[in-house]
């Protein structure tokens, strides 16, 4: 999915393919657009490139990764070898090292969120990029990045909005019984041999109730709550959104 959006941007590739087959609970399947441009998806714009001019098919581009902590996150690899350029690896805490490391880039690989107080596209990060095309973003998320700076500067900016959502769901379920079944409650009696009798435990319980009939109350109902339905259905949770 990086590489058709990278690929336009950089002046690669005429006609990405933007789109991948998203499978809904269920078994059902549909096509979705992989990446977002936030730009022009909120004023109905077309294409970037065709906005800002700096399309072209020289193969002398840079591409910077913004958040790479070997052996912890993605590096991608083999997904940037096939793109024939330049790649910068660095991990940026605040805006002066994201100036730094991404003003002479053409495309920008980064996180949509705020992994420090510092990691944010600001106006003031926006307005040093020179070269910049596309602020490709690895998440969901855009909230770390000025849209309106961007739009400004003629540069896109791109969302993954199907990214996780079997594992964000898999781990709100357990939360949820976690919470259900007080299991952070009780644990810390368990270290500390709290329990001596029968009456400790019912006492650290009360009270406590069956999953199967109780009701699961979601507030939105995006991809994330869609994918946690059926998880928690099979618990015998009532739904309501």
């Amino acid at each position: 999915m990086y590489l058709g959006l990278l690929d336009y941007f950089l002046g690669h590739c005429p006609n990405p393919s933007l789109t991948d087959v998203w499978k809904e609970p269920g078994g059902l399947t549909r096509k979705i657009p992989v990446w977002q441009c936030h730009n022009h998806r909120d004023q109905g714009g077309g294409c970037c490139c065709s906005k800002n001019g700096k399309g072209g098919s020289s193969l002398s581009s840079k591409v910077v990764v913004t958040f790479c902590v070997l052996g912890a996150v993605p590096t991608y690899d083999e997904l940037l070898t096939k793109l024939r350029t330049e790649v910068d690896k660095t991990s940026c805490a605040t805006e002066q090292e994201l100036i730094t490391a991404c003003s002479e880039a053409d495309a920008v690989i980064a996180l949509g969120i705020r992994i420090t107080p510092g990691y944010v596209f600001s106006t003031r990060v926006i307005e040093n990029l020179h070269k910049c095309r596309l602020i490709a973003l690895t998440g969901i998320g855009y909230d770390n990045v000025d849209i309106a700076a961007a739009t400004e500067k003629g540069i896109c900016v791109a969302n993954n909005p199907y990214y996780c959502p079997e594992e964000v769901s898999a781990h709100a379920m357990a939360l949820i019984l976690a919470c259900a079944r007080k299991l952070y409650q009780l644990v810390p009696d368990i270290k500390s041999g709290k329990w001596t009798t029968q009456a400790d435990y019912l006492s650290a319980l009360n009270p406590l109730h069956r999953l199967s009939g109780q009701t699961l109350g979601l507030i939105g109902f995006g991809n994330m709550a869609r994918t946690l339905v059926p998880k928690a259905l099979a618990f015998g949770f009532r739904i309501i959104a």
